[in-house]
């Protein structure tokens, strides 16, 4: 499928460990699966003309306030992707690497920090692609740092503040608004759980597909249904 119209996807993949318990295994099984599905929609959303794939792997409070063993479990998930699978694809295909959030502050894992950051150095000159992962992210904790740096940027006068100039101090700076915007695990037919936290300095004006689909069973042709369904949506800017 060729895809003419988005250019930036930012999926938020709910549903990992609902998708375990409803098969009586446990939360890390429905992570394992889950990364399965990143690497299929990752590869499909690049394949079809995608510059920009951004994933929400976990969120502040993810880290901070769940079990402390499935939180390890993931930080070890990914580690080893980082140090394997997503190494070579983002070599292979020219992919720039980016992680926004917490994450450095949170992790106490100097060879997890050091992959990330070797990460992002090696692949700076790449320009067409770009996968970005969202760890230890909180839109919040993103406006709250960018208003510091704002304050502590003292070449600013307060009167010429607006939104793009807080917008250049965030953690996001360097990447263009969301097109679209998918969201999985919605739990009640009919309602759209809106999260607070997701990417406020980029998502203001995307279009939201949002589906009770848990992530680990988000499948590439439901994927290229809501592209498909984006090239015939028309946005409604106001009233």
């Amino acid at each position: 499928m060729q895809n003419h119209v988005v250019r930036h996807v930012f999926i938020i993949p709910d549903g990992n460990r609902r998708w375990a318990r409803s098969r009586n295994l446990a939360p890390w099984k429905g992570h394992v699966q889950g990364r399965e599905r990143f690497h299929e929609i990752s590869d499909a959303a690049f394949e079809c003309g995608i510059s920009y794939f951004t994933f929400w792997a976990a969120s502040e409070d993810n880290l901070t306030k769940k079990d402390p063993v499935e939180v390890l479990f993931l930080t070890r998930l990914l580690r080893r992707e980082l140090e394997g699978n997503i190494a070579e694809k983002l070599f292979n295909n020219r992919v720039r690497f980016r992680v926004c959030g917490r994450w450095e502050e949170i992790f106490s894992d100097n060879r997890f920090s050091d992959c990330i950051r070797s990460l992002e150095e090696k692949t700076a000159g790449y320009q067409d692609k770009h996968l970005t992962i969202l760890l230890g992210y909180s839109g919040k904790t993103e406006i709250a740092d960018a208003a510091k740096a704002v304050r502590a940027a003292s070449v600013v006068n307060p009167d010429d503040i607006s939104f793009e100039t807080v917008k250049r101090f965030s953690w996001t700076r360097n990447l263009p608004s969301v097109d679209l915007e998918i969201r999985t695990g919605e739990e009640r037919p009919g309602w759209s759980h809106r999260s607070s936290g997701a990417l406020p300095f980029l998502a203001t004006d995307s279009a939201c597909y949002h589906t009770e689909t848990l992530w680990p069973d988000f499948s590439k042709r439901q994927f290229f249904e809501s592209l498909k369904q984006y090239g015939t949506y028309e946005r409604q800017f106001g009233v």
